[in-house]
């Protein structure tokens, strides 16, 4: 293939968090007003990774670039989704009202706008989201003849039709064509790892996904399974966004992996939300940013530069300009006493950005590359010879950056690829609920919408993208 190698991409970030995925349609209006509809660039961002409702509005986006060839038009089509998942309830708004009423005489009673929602959320688990879910049923579990906790599984059967209604399957983008890269993160249930859905093509020319290999006592890949497909499916969707507990695993049939690296039988993987080990997918995005360019410019290409003291774009792995859409209220003014507040400040908790520390970590690599090449500049103009450079460098360490790949001293500094973070939070909003995640209800779904839309238009006022 024949890329132009690009000083920097830009890339978004999409949380999972279930009706919260409304802010990140506001938060896409914004830049759509801002950066799309001025043309500026021919993608707003080349990379977009998704947990759960963030994989389901990346992948609505993606796949809209790719049947349209433009952006035009991507805003109004993911707003559209979402008429289409939201709903309206008389009886829900007409409980409220009474409830309310009847509430306001007492102290420390919940806000009409908190009630409206408590009630939203109850009808929906109950009668359930016809686009989303279906009502819950009881699912038998004998471990403790019944008197254990009772079990209630919904179906997405309605969530495939309504995705399937939106976007055109397979996703398969391509790079040469530079077009935008969508990738999406799942979780396998019996391996713990994160399994990865990318729309671009792996160096062997397939579209495929490797997880689970581990390193053998002599260093080499061990294990693990192979998922071959044509471009981003359904299912793979869904696996992003099947809430443990809520749904039946999503079943994706996948190949294991000999000893030599080649296909072994056919096994059946079970999946998970992505949301478990990644709800803020950054070291997915790391990790496949760098393998890509990697294999496209090749390790030995880069280890010269270094030891040639060449700079130039063919060497170096563009700059990732990331915005990341932070849907979880990351700070609280008050300390949670209801046991609603509890469990909703706990859900803020666990699933809000904390890629901070992956930040810092990467920082703290680019001042350690400065200084290694630094070193190494120094050392060439002290008259230290290229071999005299490769005996300290080129020696292999413990260290792997890809399971079965020997890495050397000289490949902690190439390769390494700068950063630049823009979080858009939002912020706390004294009418959550507990299981705001479920409230698919036309009033909510604006409220989000709104509130992703003025906090993006105001972080992003002056910027240049």
């Amino acid at each position: 293939m024949s890329i132009k190698i690009p000083e920097s991409q830009r890339a978004l970030i999409f949380q999972g968090g279930g009706a919260l995925g409304a802010y990140e349609v506001g938060f896409y209006q914004a830049v759509y007003e801002k950066f799309i509809q001025e043309k500026k660039h021919k993608h707003p961002f080349d990379i977009i990774v998704g947990t759960s409702i963030g994989a389901i509005n990346g992948a609505i986006l993606v796949s809209y670039y790719k049947k349209h060839n433009s952006w035009d038009g991507s805003s109004e089509h993911l707003k559209e989704f979402w008429r289409h998942l939201s709903t309206t309830s008389i009886f829900s708004d007409s409980f409220t009202d009474m409830w309310h009423y009847w509430r306001q005489f007492f102290p420390n009673a919940p806000s009409k706008e908190e009630t409206r929602r408590t009630f939203a959320v109850k009808e929906s688990l109950q009668r359930g989201v016809p686009n989303v879910f279906s009502p819950p049923k009881l699912r038998p579990d004998m471990s403790f003849l019944g008197l254990g906790d009772p079990w209630f599984q919904s179906s997405n059967e309605g969530l495939k039709q309504s995705l399937e209604k939106f976007i055109d399957f397979p996703i398969a983008t391509e790079s040469e064509k530079e077009e935008p890269r969508l990738l999406l993160v799942a979780v396998d249930v019996q391996e713990s790892f994160p399994v990865v859905f990318d729309s671009y093509k792996k160096a062997d020319g397939k579209r495929k996904t490797v997880y689970g290999q581990t390193k053998s006592k002599d260093g080499k890949a061990e294990g693990g399974f192979v998922m071959e497909y044509e471009g981003i499916e359904v299912e793979h969707i869904l696996a992003s966004a099947n809430v443990p507990l809520n749904y039946d695993y999503t079943k994706i049939n996948a190949n294991q992996i000999n000893g030599d690296g080649s296909k072994g039988k056919q096994v059946t993987r079970y999946l998970w939300d992505g949301g478990i080990l990644h709800n803020t997918p950054m070291l997915p995005l790391i990790v496949a940013h760098k393998k890509f360019w990697d294999s496209y410019i090749g390790i030995e290409k880069q280890r010269d530069a270094i030891f040639n003291g060449d700079s130039k774009n063919e060497t170096q792995i563009p700059e990732l300009l990331t915005f990341v859409v932070d849907m979880w209220a990351k700070k609280s003014n008050e300390i949670p006493e209801t046991y609603n507040e509890t469990k909703s400040r706990y859900y803020e908790i666990m699933y809000s950005d904390k890629t901070e520390y992956e930040e810092r970590i990467m920082s703290v690599f680019d001042d350690f590359v400065t200084l290694s090449k630094n070193l190494i500049s120094l050392a060439k103009q002290k008259g230290a010879t290229k071999g005299e450079l490769e005996k300290i460098l080129m020696p292999t360490v413990e260290t792997q950056f890809y399971v079965g790949q020997k890495r050397s001293y000289i490949d902690h500094i190439r390769g390494k690829f700068p950063m630049k973070i823009i979080r858009i939070q939002r912020s706390e909003d004294p009418d959550d609920i507990a299981d705001q995640a479920f409230d698919f209800s036309l009033k909510t779904i604006k409220t989000l919408f709104q509130e992703g839309y003025e906090d993006t238009k105001k972080e992003i006022e002056n910027l240049k993208l």
